[in-house]
């Protein structure tokens, strides 16, 4: 499936492409974003879209020039975009591709690997059943905030995740849960702070939760928006990082108001207790 710029909407009901093929060559493909075109597909009300092949390949490929040209939208638990084979979020190689996963109110999308590049991105409320592979693209969990679930590995090389955080009970922050095994190279931690939340000494909260094995090396933290007077430390164990906040803070009068930053980098993990990474942002 292919075509011209255009918008498929799907409420509630199901759309499947499919081919009953015996060649193991055949494919079945949905493509967004193709040559140029602008390609928009929105999965509403427990609605789903499928690929599947018999003997070959079923696939979904964002392929904008733009991030912007290329975009799914699964909204609503139940709501399901499907690949039997793989989903590729933008391309790489010599004429890169991009594209935007938007998931929103427990939507999910499904495949035995989901393929993240540079420039794309991943993000909202809802889940990946699957392998999840991120080559250098953005992660952002929640929306405003919330959490987002990887039913599979998580894999990450270069790139950035953004977490946002308005407070710290439970729903104020971003979370990202994955239940297989992970593993971060390079990867950049953004803390984005909200206006006119209140951050109290002691305060912290878990932003990974990992239910497998974690690796990680070159990890780097940013802090967008941060009060005066703000330390945090980054906690890490075998099950995920966490963050806790200390000093005389009080609140956030405006979002992005400095962008300070905080670098921390760490080898490569082989976790068995927690340990806490003691990090000073300047005022």
């Amino acid at each position: 499936v292919a075509g011209t710029s255009g918008t498929l909407i799907v409420n509630g009901g199901e759309f499947t492409a499919s081919n009953t093929s015996t060649d193991s060559n055949s494919r079945a493909d949905l493509l967004l974003g193709l040559n140029g075109s602008t390609g928009r597909l929105e999965v509403r009300d427990g609605g789903t879209v499928t690929t599947t092949a018999d003997a070959g390949q079923g696939r979904i490929g964002l392929l904008g020039a733009t991030s912007a040209a290329a975009t799914i939208l699964v909204d609503g638990a139940g709501s399901l975009v499907e690949a039997s084979d793989y989903i590729g979020i933008g391309a790489g190689g010599a004429s890169p591709r991009y594209g935007t996963v938007l998931l929103a109110n427990g939507g999910c999308i499904k495949a035995p690997t989901v393929e993240i590049f540079a420039g794309s991105l991943l993000g909202g409320i809802g889940c990946v059943q699957g392998n999840v592979i991120n080559n250098g693209g953005f992660v952002v969990p929640g929306s405003s905030p919330g959490t987002l679930d990887i039913f599979g590995d998580y894999t990450q090389t270069g790139g950035t995740i953004d977490i946002e955080v308005n407070g710290f009970a439970p729903g104020q922050y971003d979370v990202l849960n994955v239940s297989g095994n992970t593993s971060f190279s390079n990867v950049v931690f953004r803390f984005i702070f909200g206006e006119g939340a209140q951050y109290l000494s002691g305060s912290s909260f878990d932003f990974i939760n990992v239910a497998g094995s974690l690796s990680f090396s070159d990890i780097q933290y940013e802090y967008l928006g941060t009060p005066q007077g703000l330390e945090t430390a980054i906690t890490f164990s075998p099950d995920g990082f966490g963050v806790v906040f200390s000093g005389d803070v009080a609140g956030v009068p405006v979002p992005g108001a400095a962008a300070l930053f905080g670098l921390g980098l760490f080898g490569l993990g082989a976790l068995r207790r927690r340990r806490t990474v003691p990090e000073k942002v300047a005022a």
